[in-house]
This record gives C-alpha cells, structure tokens and sequence, in this order.
C-alpha cells in the first residue's frame, strides 16, 4: 500500500470574506509545515477548508464521481458521444484495460486516499490539542473534527462503491485498504462488510460530534436553504460556521448512515435514521422541503433552479466547476453528454417536472442542464452553478421504500409516491406489483439523479444488470473496477 502523502493540508490559507460571499471561495496560496499549521485554531479552519477543497477536485467529486466516470458507468450517455473521450469510451464498454481508464481509476483511488490521510492527519491533530487552541472551544473543536470523520468515511464508502464487492454479489474475495491513523497506519486486506462496519462507526462519531453546533448553535444557518448554500445569514462565530449545506452537517451524517446501511443490507437502521431525517428535520421542523415546481418547471431556463438546491443535504462545492466542465469537454472533441435513451426515461411519466431539467443537445438529443451555465443573474441560480449535489432528501424516501417492500408493499409504494408528487407525476402506482416494484424504484433514481453520479452504485447493490431503454447489459463480475496496478505492485 502506498503511503500517500499531504498534498492538501495547508495548500489553502482562509482570507476575509464579504458577507455575501462562499467560504471556499478561495485560491491556493501559500505552504506551511504541518507544526506551524495546527498552532492555531484557524489552521485548522484551513486544513479542513483544503479538504473540502481537494475532495471538490475533478478527480473526485467535481467529475468522476460525479457526472463523469461514475454516470458513465451507468450507461447515462449517449455512446457515439462519450466516446469521443479514450477512457470513457472504455469504461462504458466496461473495459478497464486501456492506458486512458487505468489512467482515471488510478486518479481516482489516488486522490481519494490522499483526501483520507489528511483527514487523519487533521483528526490525529484536532484530538490531541485543547479546546482552548479554537476560537469557540470545544463546540468547533469537536466540529472539525466530525466533519472530518465524516469525509473520510464518505470517501472509504465511495471507494469502495467503485473498488470493491457488494454485499448481494456474493464475492467477498475482493479487499481493499482502509487508512485507520496518521500517517501510513492502515488495514490493508479488508472485506466489504468490515470496511462498511468501519465507515458507520466514523459516522455515527461524527453525528455526536456535530449535534450541538448544526441544532442548537447556529440552527438558523441550518433551518433554510439560502443560508445553507447561498450564504445570506452571517453565522453565530463568523463565516467559517455558516453555508452548512457545503458542509458535512448533522442532517447529512445522518442521511448518509441511511444510505451506507443501506448497502450494508441492514433495513432496519436504514429505515431508522432515514425516517429519523424524514420526522424530525421535514415534517417537524421544516427545515428541508421538495424544491418549488416554479423555480424549475414554470421558470425560464435561464432561471431555473438547475440542481434542486433546496432538496440538497450536502453538496461539495467548486467555485471553478463550470470551467473545468467546458475544459475537459473541449479537450474530448468537444463533448456534450448527451443523454442516452432519454425518451424512455420519461415514457410512463411524461408529466414529470424532471424534464424541465433537460434541454436540446443542438441535434436531436437532450442533455442535462445541471452541469451547464443559464447564464442567470439572479444569485440563487448562480450559486447552483458551483454546487455538486452528494445528497438528497429524496433519498431518504426511497430508503423507507426498499426497506418496507419486502414486507409491506403498498406504504413502500407510498413512499416512492411522496417523491413523485413532489416532482409532478400524476401516474399512480399504488397497485403495482412486488414483481414490477424494482423498475418503478430503479426509473425513480434515474430520473432523480441523473447524471449525479449515482445509479451504477444502485445497480451494483442490488447485483442487477444495467438498464438503458430496453437495453440490459449483464455485468458478469465488472461491478468491482480493478485496483489500480501501480498500487497492486508497489
């Protein structure tokens, strides 16, 4: 295993921001020594700032996992498009022997562990020091280091999404590293249930930690969606301590326990921290809610709200994101993603307000419109411009859903209907059969995140062939990507 190194910490060195302004709107400027980093509390405000920063990287979330790599294998685009990049062109045929893909995979498995050993590094520094080192004590002490704990568990859940084995598959043969300490201290030859049973121990430590801070100090930053991600409320203890919609916050910890259980096939807490989310932050306090249909279906596409902001729990963030998007499009002979069997998707619900998120590829094909600029004025929309979306109330919904159709299918139904009002359909599928249940779910997460990332990762857990249109494409053991060869013969 190699030992990766602290490429990130201390890259990024926080500077006065105006009110109105992203706290990671921010540019690299200067290197420091570790020793002199973690003097100070606002050191460590800048190390975990360059985490988010690093994890934000067209590497990680502001591409391959994202709408890059991970939607490709996915079958999300369209196949005389994407293959106008070498590695894409591979990874939709899933063939992972070409210089081009092992190039991705192994950018991939690289900044990932790198992002995880800062985060142990900054966790191994935030514990050994005093409360009194932080401008708020213990309250920001213990919340940097839960949002630490709660990016490295996300990123060794990820990895091991794209690495690794799922549980319905059967192989547990297939084992990758798990970083435990800084610097080089790590498990390396662990199955994918012992590495799951790791990341919801990080978790469930990180929901403790980041409790006081997200619901009883600074809630108003947390109760509305403007303040979340636009960064309209000035938090109580400055800038650092607002925009908890880019950060890994209390709500979000909790809904990615649902998700990780979830593929942990353990129902039971699943539905429990998914229903917990659900009560408590929608139905009780209304923190969270489904984003308008004026605000994307009877607006102007130049002023749609193109990423569904206020359903966001987290999102990373890159104020460069577009920039780098339209790059690596002209770079790929000028790709533009278009969508593959997008008429299929919508076939049964042609009424749904998740159209009004496509828009014409300039042929006869459509694209998304998530990842492209409006060219808007109105701050909320731009502000969406920079958000790459991790995580969703909707979610939490089709948790509920999976972990009530085995045994009571007309509320799992039910729980799928809450999203599809939400999002217009009229269709109704309250009678739908335990047979027919799983292509009703598996349409529901297309539609929802598509070009987000997400479906290869449904349909490795589940263990089901891929889908396009009437297209099903038998996986046979390309569910786990290969580890990266220079990793295997270090």
């Amino acid at each position: 295993m190699k030992k990766y190194s602290l490429n990130i910490i201390g890259v990024v060195l926080l500077f006065s921001l105006g009110a109105c302004n992203d706290w990671l709107d921010v540019e690299p400027s200067d290197q420091v020594s570790s020793q002199k980093l973690f003097e100070t509390g606002d050191g460590f405000r800048n190390a975990l700032n360059g985490i988010y920063i690093a994890m934000s990287s067209p590497e990680l979330y502001g591409r391959e996992l994202s709408w890059g790599l991970a939607s490709v294998l996915s079958q999300t685009y369209d196949n005389t498009d994407i293959s106008k990049s070498k590695a894409y062109a591979s990874a939709i045929k899933y063939e992972y022997g070409e210089a081009e893909i092992k190039d991705v995979l192994e950018a991939v498995w690289a900044n990932g562990y790198n992002a995880i050993a800062n985060c142990n590094k900054l966790i191994s520094e935030a514990e050994a020091k005093d409360s009194t080192v932080f401008r708020e004590g213990e309250i920001e002490r213990n919340m940097i280091i839960g949002e630490a704990k709660a990016l490295r568990a996300l990123m060794h859940f990820d990895i091991l999404r794209l690495f690794g084995s799922s549980l319905a598959s059967g192989d547990n043969d297939k084992r990758i590293p798990y970083f435990t300490v800084y610097p080089s201290k790590y498990e390396p030859n662990l199955s994918t249930k012992e590495i799951l049973q790791r990341v919801e121990k990080d978790l469930l430590e990180a929901r403790t930690l980041v409790a006081d801070h997200d619901t009883i100090v600074n809630k108003t930053t947390m109760s509305r969606a403007d303040y979340r991600m636009v960064g309209a409320n000035q938090a109580t203890g400055g800038e650092f301590f607002g925009q908890r919609g880019i950060r890994m916050n209390y709500v979000a910890i909790n809904a990615l326990l649902a998700r990780v259980y979830l593929y942990d096939n353990d129902l039971k807490n699943a539905a429990e921290y998914a229903q917990y989310v659900v009560d408590k932050f929608v139905t009780k306090l209304g923190w969270f809610s489904f984003t308008a249909s004026s605000d994307y279906k009877n607006a102007s596409d130049k002023e749609k709200f193109i990423k569904l902001y206020e359903d966001i729990f987290f999102a990373f963030y890159d104020r460069n994101l577009l920039d780098n998007i339209a790059d690596f499009k002209m770079a790929n002979n000028s790709q533009v993603f278009t969508l593959k069997n997008y008429d299929a998707l919508f076939a049964k619900d042609g009424d749904d307000y998740r159209t009004y998120l496509t828009t014409s590829d300039g042929k006869k094909g459509k694209i998304s419109m998530k990842w492209i600029n409006t060219n808007s004025t109105t701050q909320e929309v731009i502000a969406q411009y920079k958000l790459i979306p991790v995580i969703r109330l909707s979610e939490m919904y089709y948790i509920l859903s999976e972990a009530m159709a085995g045994t009571n299918l007309p509320k799992a139904l039910s729980y799928l209907t809450e999203v599809r009002k939400a999002r217009g359909t009229k269709r109704d599928i309250s009678g739908t059969s335990a047979q027919d249940y799983y292509e009703e779910l598996s349409m529901e997460y297309k539609k929802e995140y598509l070009t987000e990332g997400q479906m290869f990762y449904f349909f490795k857990r589940w263990d089901k062939p891929v889908t396009t249109g009437t297209q099903e494409i038998q996986m046979d053991g390309k569910y786990a990507l290969p580890i990266p060869e220079s990793e295997i013969i270090y």
